[in-house]
């Protein structure tokens, strides 16, 4: 897991690359090529920084709420696996009704098996 030292250091270099942006559309060539790459540095480093936030957040949420705790699992709601194996069940009983179906001619009569 990244520290707060590490998020500190991200934002340094974004602050370092946003003067590098902020110089060259003030005082540079106006190149678009390096202002591109600057503006894509910039972005990837943000979305590190995000992502470090969130991962603390997530890390003291679960321990401010007990930790084992995780609503996107449904929290206990008791629908889980027993109700998904009962509608595979039911799922299963009619594809072998549907096979035996296709099994039969267009008459009714069973069709002879080879």
């Amino acid at each position: 897991m990244a520290s707060l030292k590490d998020a500190a250091e991200l934002t340094n270099e974004i602050v370092e690359l946003a003067q590098q942006l902020h110089g060259e559309l003030t005082e540079g060539d106006v190149d678009f090529e390096k202002m591109v790459s600057l503006a894509d540095q910039i972005g990837e480093r943000c979305d590190s920084v995000a992502s470090t936030f969130s991962t603390f957040n997530e890390a003291l949420t679960g321990t401010l709420q007990g930790g084992s705790e995780r609503p996107e699992n449904g929290g206990g709601s008791g629908e889980g696996p027993e109700d998904t194996s009962e509608e595979s069940g039911e799922d299963a009983g009619q594809a072998e009704e549907e096979e035996d179906e296709g099994q039969r001619s267009r008459s009714g009569v069973p069709a002879v098996a080879p």
